[in-house]
């Protein structure tokens, strides 16, 4: 099961979480990131559907267009800037190098808690990790630990 990739939080996630079939939780760390700009939720003004009710799936679907907008105009961008060598210009390449200690690591850990205190510690140090997945690996280790009690 994986808990976030690269791809989460609209592409500002730098680790891959996952629960690996080999033992343990693995945690890739990116080695770089997609340089884009932020965007901005949709506000429930802008998403009117259905006689003017609010509807939280319009906005979400609203959010993501959005998202895949930027994205296609950053590979638009740099696929004219490949096939365009004599313009070639170091402030549109749509990747930038983290510049971390752990750039491209990979992580095994025995626990889902031990996976979180390490997400934790790689957020510390300057890595985009989201909360959500750290509460999720938590509440799965007070799983375990529950089901250990009741053996």
């Amino acid at each position: 099961m994986s808990y976030c990739r690269f791809s989460s939080d609209n592409f500002m996630c730098d680790v891959y979480v996952y629960a690996d079939c080999y033992g343990g939780w693995t945690t890739h760390v990116a080695g770089n990131r997609l340089v884009i700009p932020p965007i901005p939720e949709p506000s429930f003004d802008m998403v009117i559907v259905r006689g003017g009710t609010f509807d939280k799936k319009a906005r979400k679907m609203v959010y993501e267009r959005k998202i895949d907008a930027v994205i296609a105009h950053v590979t638009a961008t740099l696929w004219g800037w490949l096939r365009m060598p004599h313009r070639w210009s170091m402030a549109i390449i749509p990747r930038k190098y983290i510049g971390l200690p752990h750039d491209g690591g990979e992580f095994n850990d025995p626990t889902a808690g031990d996976c979180a205190d390490r997400l934790v510690w790689l957020r510390g140090m300057g890595y985009k990790v989201p909360q959500y997945v750290i509460d999720a690996l938590r509440a799965e280790q007070e799983e375990t630990n529950e089901e250990e009690t009741h053996i």
